[in-house]
Parts: C-alpha cells; sequence; structure tokens
C-alpha cells in the first residue's frame, strides 16, 4: 500500500534566513526600483551606464537611504531593466541598433557600438521591434554573489556589494530626442540591523 505524505503548513520564505525587520539578525530581501530616462545627444548619439549601486549618481533610488540608515551591509542578489521605446521608430530616417551589455565591472560611458557588442553579455537590439513587441527585458549575469559591503560603501570592489550594471550605446538616431524608458529593478539584501 502507497504511503501517504501530510503537507507541511509551514511558510516558505524567499531565503532561508530570511526574516523580519524586528529581527537584529537575519538578513531582509528588498526590490528597489528607479525609472531612467535615456535621450540622444545634439549628434544623435545616446551612450551610458546604469549600474547597479542604487545610492550611485547614476542611478539614486531615494528608498535606499532609509534601508541604509537600519542595516549596516548590502549585497546585490538580482538586477533587471525593462526597456520601452519613447520614440516612433520606423517613420522616417534611419536608426542603428541599440547595443546592450552587462558587466560585474565598471566601464562608465563606452564610446563606441563595438564596446559594448564586444562584451561576454553584448547584444544588438533592434528599436523599430522593440516598439512592436512591448519592449525588451535583460537581467544582470552574475557568475557568482557578491560578498557584503558597507551600506557607505556600496561598491567597493569587484564582487562586493552591489557591483556592475548595464552599458548601452547607440548612434544614428534622432538628435536631441528621448528615446527610451528603462525601468531598474535592483533586488538587494540587508543585514546587521543597527
Amino acid at each position: 500500500m502507497p504511503r501517504k505524505f501530510r503537507k507541511s503548513n509551514r511558510k516558505r520564505r524567499n531565503s532561508p534566513r530570511a526574516s523580519s525587520l524586528n529581527s537584529v539578525g537575519g538578513i531582509f530581501n528588498v526590490r528597489l526600483a528607479e525609472l531612467v530616462t535615456v535621450s540622444s545627444d545634439s549628434k544623435g548619439v545616446c551612450a551610458g551606464f546604469i549600474p547597479s549601486d542604487p545610492s550611485s549618481t547614476g542611478l539614486n533610488i531615494s528608498e535606499f537611504a532609509q534601508f541604509a540608515n537600519l542595516f549596516a551591509q548590502v549585497r546585490l542578489m538580482r538586477m533587471r531593466i525593462s526597456i520601452v521605446p519613447t520614440t516612433n521608430y520606423g517613420t522616417g530616417g534611419d536608426t542603428s541598433g541599440f547595443a546592450l551589455a552587462s558587466t560585474m565591472g565598471l566601464p562608465g560611458t563606452p564610446t563606441s557600438m563595438s564596446v559594448v557588442v564586444d562584451n561576454a553579455d553584448g547584444k544588438l537590439v533592434n528599436l523599430i521591434r522593440l516598439v512592436s513587441s512591448h519592449g525588451y527585458m535583460r537581467t544582470l549575469k552574475m557568475t557568482t554573489r557578491p560578498t557584503w559591503a558597507d551600506v557607505t560603501s556600496v561598491n567597493p570592489g569587484e564582487n562586493v556589494g552591489c557591483p556592475g550594471g548595464f552599458i548601452y550605446y547607440s548612434d544614428n538616431q534622432p538628435a536631441s530626442v528621448r528615446l527610451l524608458d528603462i525601468l531598474v529593478e535592483v533586488y538587494v539584501q540587508f543585514r546587521s540591523r543597527s
């Protein structure tokens, strides 16, 4: 006769050690989000770096400061971006592709499309297709989980705290136009409640 197994009524947590804000020694998981606008310059070029560091000037998620007041350490668990074009492409004039890559370093603003595409995770996206498919989503590629960093220095070095982000480059776009809205989602863990 087959054995019957009872279903457990215990609630499952996001992390084996996840806990509430009241717990001093636990780990707290949080999603931080910000909307970033990408525009072309006077020559029709858009290039930049979107960091995973929620306290950096490139992202500056205001909620992070509130959590930093409560906890002493932070680390990145995942970063995801959702890209939605704000310009109607294909209605006149040529546009080039949009190069995008996730990187665990701090490369700064790329100077050409080849710099982005030569990255191991580099992709070339057709902006006209983005309009028809209602956006494009990418996740930061991480080979190992970053170690903990102090909340006052969120990205002190390689694979510590909240390293990396996304680099992008596109040229031959309409000049001085808002091209894209990018929803940036940073999933982090905090610990060492103060």
